[in-house]
C-alpha cells in the first residue's frame, strides 16, 4: 500500500499520545473527535487508520465490553511500536511549538535591539530629542508611530536614569513633551542597563 497525505499520520499519533489511556481500544469516531484536522477532511479517518495498521501503530482488538455493539464498528489497540511513535510525534510537535515561540521571541528581541540602536544614534546625531521627533524619524510610512513613540519614551527614559551625567531631561519642554539633551557621548553602542547590562558584565569575566 503506497502511504500518501502522511501529514495525517502525525495528527493522529499525536492524538494518540494524548489519549493512549482512552486509547487501548478506540474506533474511527473517537479518533476523529481527538483530532480537529483529520474531523475537517472526508474519508481522513479512514486513510489514517489504514495508513496506522499498515505501519504497525494499531491493530484490530475486540470490542471493550463497557462499548454497545454497533453494526460495523470495528475496534483497533495501540501496538508497542505504536506508543512509542506517538511519543515520538508528540515530542517533535511540542519542539516545534517550541522552535516556532523561541523564534517569535527572538524576532521580537532582535527588532527591538535595532530599534535602540537607531534610537541612540539619533540620540548621538541630534544631541537634543523628543520621543514624538525619535517615533516620527524612525518610523515608515503607514507604520505605528505611537507604539515607536512609547519604545523610544521607555528607551530614552531608561538612559537618562541610568546615566544621568550623560543624558537628561531638559527643563525646557519642545512641544510639550520631554525634551532630552546628551551631555557625553557614550560611544556608538547603545548604553546597556539592568539585566543586560549585568549579563554582559558576567560574560567578561566568565
Amino acid at each position: 500500500m503506497t502511504l500518501r497525505n502522511s501529514w495525517f499520520i502525525g495528527e493522529a499519533l499525536q492524538a494518540l499520545a494524548r489519549n493512549l489511556k482512552a486509547a487501548a481500544a478506540f474506533d474511527r469516531a473517537d479518533l476523529v473527535k481527538w483530532t480537529p484536522g483529520i474531523a475537517a477532511r472526508p474519508r481522513a479517518a479512514g486513510t489514517a487508520l489504514e495508513h496506522l495498521k499498515v505501519l504497525g501503530f494499531i491493530a484490530y482488538v475486540p470490542r471493550p465490553e463497557q462499548r454497545p455493539s454497533v453494526k460495523g464498528q470495528v475496534f483497533y489497540g495501540i501496538t508497542p511500536d505504536g506508543i512509542e511513535a506517538a511519543k515520538t510525534a508528540q515530542a517533535e510537535a511540542l519542539r516545534q511549538v517550541r522552535a516556532k515561540a523561541a523564534l517569535q521571541m527572538s524576532d521580537r528581541t532582535r527588532a527591538s535591539s535595532d530599534f535602540a540602536a537607531r534610537l541612540w544614534a539619533l540620540v548621538r546625531m541630534r544631541k537634543t530629542l523628543t520621543a514624538q521627533d525619535a517615533a516620527e524619524l524612525l518610523t515608515d510610512a503607514g507604520n505605528d508611530v505611537a507604539k515607536a513613540k512609547a519604545q523610544a519614551s521607555t528607551y530614552l527614559l531608561t538612559w537618562s536614569t541610568a546615566f544621568p551625567d550623560a543624558l537628561q531631561v531638559s527643563a525646557k519642554r519642545f512641544g510639550g513633551f520631554k525634551r532630552y539633551v546628551l551631555l557625553r557621548d557614550l560611544g556608538p553602542s547603545v548604553p546597556m542597563v539592568g539585566i543586560q547590562a549585568t549579563a554582559t558584565k558576567r560574560r567578561a569575566t566568565a
